[in-house]
């Protein structure tokens, strides 16, 4: 009943309403009252005075009595309980007769002085005169108490008085004081009337209001409880008019509602698990610096704790305002009411805490500031250790083109800057590479087509270097073109059990000479015939061992060693090529598989640089592994791996041997 304000409102509008309603009667009454009695009593004191005239003139005719006359004239001030005054000439030029006839209870005593109340008729005597009949108020007495008088004409039209002849006159008079008096006791009992109805109506006119809104009052809880979330509630239509169509609306709009958050919840749930699952950082902040979501990506991106752990060059020296991200509570302050609409558990909050201080930490926070103000978007790099973030922000809008906050993008760039500067090496490195030949060639053309070179021995010389150096050039194309295709997928790796044993006996026949021509000892190892056969490419396989020998070659001296092994132990085979070479720098360990890397700086070796990148995208094509080890001065090792035929499988595998080994 408290919270009814509606209720009282009506409640108290109908009682104010019956209120002026009897104020007005009693208004009404009081001013039209006093003016019915006084015509009332005026008709009255007209017919009476109009009675006495007649009955004066009766006695001047002598159609009555004397005494029978005395009789009638003087009851009639108590009949009447007011003043009369009969003024009669008996004939022309007479002196006039007056009766002064006064009530028995004579209430008003000397007040209306009978002078005074001569002297105001006196006044009226020309209309008398003209057979006019009176009616005038006026003040008597000492007290000058208002009186009503009403006057009278005697007229006759017998001899000796001519036709129609006013010979006196009857005035009656009374004063108001009594006329009031009487119709008083009225007021107080139309006033007391007043009341008892307004009383008695009170609360019959408060159940006809609680009913007529109580329809009301439930559209009024359907709608708190929409604006609460709850859409279940509905409305009384039983109601007939307004109110049930109000209410049947209500129920409508309920229903749509009810439908439109369920579908707006189920895409911003579908939309927070795809922000949250993309391995992309994204943060949002409104317009007043509050965040609005952050993603694990985010948090993820920018290091979380541990980024906090470390100097920040961006911060700023002091926790400026102007600097710092607004607190992401509300202006109450209480954790549980903090961004009702985001955060849904203090996990939520922690990640905008946290995501609040990666902002500060990495000076992000004026190009949110600048978004927001000019609407323009912002893009930028974060350099955190070895990882480069990129990040885009853009302004939110509304329909109306107002900027409502902004959304940051943050991206780890440091494959595609890796993969940029690679490019870049690699177009500098195949510039190099062709450069060289062509400048040799070119060194030994010019002196041939000047004719510079005279002796046949030299030109034979320069032929040869010539050729080398084509050869090299097209050595190089090969290779870049087989390393372009093996990455593009233009070559295929099918796979067929082969033989090692033939494999390495191949590689072993082909290597004899050179190996003993450079003074190295290429040693071999003597597989048994009932090896388990290899589940692999033939072809790349020994394309593979190939590279790594002659890697090996390059930087062996005479007098060292190259070795092959082949370690059948376990599930796959284990190939390695060890050399007692030059070694390869720990610092050139990471990058020796990269395009065109040469560990030999100086480049004083022969080679495209291609060779590990080609034996790398073998193994990768394959499902293989290959791994290295190396000492400064002490050689290298590379090994990589190959499938081979399970025991089980070895009769059908020797049959697939045979067939790989006629290709």
């Amino acid at each position: 009943m408290r919270k009814r304000v509606f209720f009282r409102r009506v409640l108290l509008l109908i009682v104010i309403a019956i209120l002026v309603g009897a104020a007005l009667t009693n208004i009404i009454y009081r001013v039209s009252a006093e003016r019915i009695m006084i015509e009332n009593i005026r008709a009255g004191f007209e017919a009476k005075a109009a009675q006495l005239a007649y009955y004066t003139i009766d006695r001047r005719m002598d159609l009555i009595s004397e005494i029978r006359y005395r009789t009638l004239i003087e009851t009639a001030p108590d009949m009447m309980d007011a003043y009369i005054i009969i003024t009669v000439t008996p004939y022309p030029g007479a002196a006039p007769t007056i009766l002064n006839l006064r009530p028995s209870t004579d209430m008003l005593n000397e007040e209306l002085a009978f002078e005074e109340a001569a002297r105001e008729i006196s006044k009226e005597q020309n209309s008398i005169d003209a057979g006019r009949v009176v009616t005038f108020q006026a003040h008597i007495g000492e007290e000058k108490v208002s009186t009503l008088f009403v006057g009278y004409p005697i007229v006759v039209s017998y001899p000796p008085y001519s036709e129609h002849t006013v010979i006196g006159s009857v005035f009656i008079y009374k004063g108001m004081t009594e006329i009031r008096d009487s119709y008083r006791s009225l007021d107080t009992a139309v006033l007391l009337s007043s009341l008892i109805t307004v009383i008695l109506m009170f609360f019959p006119v408060m159940f006809v209001v609680l009913r007529l809104i109580r329809p009301i009052y439930q559209v009024r809880n359907v709608a708190v409880g929409l604006s609460q979330g709850d859409f279940s509630l509905r409305a009384d239509t039983g109601s007939r008019g307004e109110i049930g169509e109000l209410a049947d609306s209500v129920n409508k709009l309920a229903s749509e509602l009810d439908s439109t958050i369920n579908a707006l919840m189920l895409e911003r749930s579908r939309l927070r698990q795809v922000l949250d699952g993309l391995s992309e950082g994204i943060i949002s902040i409104d317009d007043n610096f509050n965040l609005t979501h952050v993603n694990a990506g985010f948090i993820d991106l920018l290091g979380g704790e541990a980024a906090l752990e470390t100097p920040s060059p961006f911060a700023p020296a002091d926790d400026s305002a102007d600097d710092i991200l607004p607190t992401v509570q509300s202006a109450s302050g209480d954790p549980s009411t903090i961004l009702p609409d985001e955060v849904d558990s203090h996990d939520r909050f922690y990640d905008l805490s946290l995501a609040a201080d990666l902002l500060h930490h990495f000076g992000l926070l004026p190009h949110f500031r600048t978004v927001i103000e000019t609407g323009e978007e912002v893009n930028g790099q974060i350099n955190r250790n070895d990882i480069i973030l990129s990040y885009h922000i853009t302004p939110l809008t509304t329909a109306g083109e107002r900027i409502v906050g902004a959304v940051a993008l943050f991206r780890d760039v440091t494959a595609e800057e890796q993969l940029e500067r690679t490019r870049r090496d690699y177009v500098a490195n195949v510039s190099h590479e062709l450069r060289t030949p062509l400048t040799s060639v070119r060194g030994l053309v010019e002196p041939l087509v000047d004719g510079m070179v005279h002796s046949e021995d030299d030109r034979r010389r320069y032929y040869k270097i010539i050729l080398q150096e084509t050869m090299r050039l097209s050595r190089l194309i090969t290779d870049m073109l087989d390393l372009s295709r093996l990455q593009t997928g233009q070559i295929s790796v099918e796979k067929t059990f082969f033989s090692l044993r033939k494999m390495v006996g191949d590689i072993r026949e082909k290597y004899a000479i050179p190996m003993r021509e450079a003074g190295i000892e290429f040693i071999t190892p003597d597989l048994s015939d009932d090896l388990p056969p290899a589940y692999g490419n033939l072809d790349r396989c020994e394309q593979l061992i190939i590279i790594l020998v002659d890697n090996a070659v390059k930087f062996t001296p005479a007098g060292g060693s190259i070795s092959l092994i082949v370690d059948p132990e376990g599930e796959r085979y284990h190939i390695t090529v060890r050399d007692t070479g030059a070694g390869i720098d720990p610092e050139d360990l990471p990058h020796i598989f990269e395009r065109f890397y040469k560990a030999d700086k100086s480049r004083t070796h022969s080679g495209t640089g291609l060779g590990l990148s080609i034996a790398q995208e073998i193994i990768r094509l394959s499902g293989e592994k290959i791994t290295v080890t190396s000492k400064l001065n002490q050689g290298s090792s590379f090994t990589f791996t190959i499938a081979k035929e399970p025991a089980a499988k070895q009769t059908a595998g020797k049959h697939s041997t045979q067939t790989g080994n006629v290709g």
